[in-house]
């Protein structure tokens, strides 16, 4: 009788015991998340560190994917890019293949506003702003809209911790995105794994207005440069368009002092690059422009600039 009795005591202390370890396992998985929230992880992302400025070789690879994959694109592009603070400036200069090279977009990314646009169509020798209604178009035939180029400010959109798990070896807080009421920016949500750790971007996961999964972003082949980590290659494949831009990052230097002259609106269609460095033509070459009243009936969706005053 007493061992029978023990046994049941013994049987009920290894059911107590156990439960009580697996309680105590989802609790303190509970506190790890409820230490922080989604704003938190992603103001943690918006403050890393990632150099004053950075210039960059970029080598683009345009895909089809699926039933209609075939011979792949590619793009030579110079990336520039220039901290203000709060404010960011961006020139992406096309250098190859003929049919896109010297065309040239400048963006000034500024927190709680709509960004500016500006692309330079050296064809038409044409300064077009690019307005908020069409941020949502693809870049150039990538896969990255003009949104996606930028970044928002943390407490633009609303942030959801939905739990801590791995991805690639690196445990990542993963964490929805949506925008905030009456607010558009071309989906309804996204998905981002973000490394618990470096606080980089491991993944992102885009959904369409419907809710349906349409578009992944991986960066991808990380190194620390100059102190800071850096994805040397990025994908961003869309499903829906069964395409793919693949970006290959070369000669990636940050905090290289440069001039604020090349983030100027003026002087987009100025920009060159020729052995290996990057210059703004002399005033006496550079292209005349065509008063924007002239210019105006080509198209309602596109404002120009007025002509550079001389100096």
């Amino acid at each position: 009788m007493r061992c029978y009795k023990m046994f049941f005591a013994f049987r009920h202390f290894v059911f107590f015991s156990t439960f009580l370890l697996l309680f105590l396992n989802q609790a303190a998985m509970a506190e790890k998340i409820g230490l922080v929230d989604g704003l938190w992880v992603m103001k943690k992302v918006e403050d890393r560190y990632e150099g004053d400025d950075v210039k960059e070789d970029m080598y683009l690879t345009l895909d089809r994917t699926g039933k209609r994959a075939g011979k792949p694109r590619h793009l030579d592009v110079r990336w520039l890019k220039k901290d203000y603070g709060k404010e960011d400036k961006l020139v992406i200069n096309f250098i190859g293949p003929d049919y896109v090279a010297g065309a040239t977009l400048l963006m000034e990314i500024k927190p709680y506003v709509d960004d500016n646009r500006w692309l330079y169509i050296p064809d038409n020798n044409l300064i077009a702003e690019i307005k908020a209604r069409d941020q949502h178009t693809n870049f150039m035939g990538t896969d990255f809209t003009y949104y996606d180029l930028a970044e928002r400010e943390p407490d633009e959109e609303n942030h959801k911790l939905l739990k801590i798990e791995e991805l690639n070896n690196r445990l990542c807080y993963v964490v929805e995105t949506k925008p905030k009421e009456n607010v558009d920016d071309g989906y309804s949500k996204k998905i981002s794994w973000v490394d618990k750790e470096r606080f980089t971007k491991m993944r992102i996961k885009y959904y369409n207005k419907a809710g349906r999964f349409v578009k992944q972003f991986d960066p991808a082949k990380w190194e620390k440069i100059d102190g800071i980590w850096t994805a040397r290659q990025l994908v961003m494949e869309d499903f829906s368009r069964e395409h793919k831009t693949t970006i290959d990052r070369k000669n990636i230097r940050y905090n290289q002092k440069i001039a604020a002259e090349y983030f100027l609106p003026y002087n987009i269609d100025c920009i060159q690059y020729k052995g290996g460095k990057f210059s703004l033509l002399p005033f006496d070459q550079r292209p005349t422009r065509v008063r924007a009243e002239k210019r105006k009936k080509s198209s309602r969706r596109r404002k120009y600039l007025p002509p550079q005053k001389k100096e």
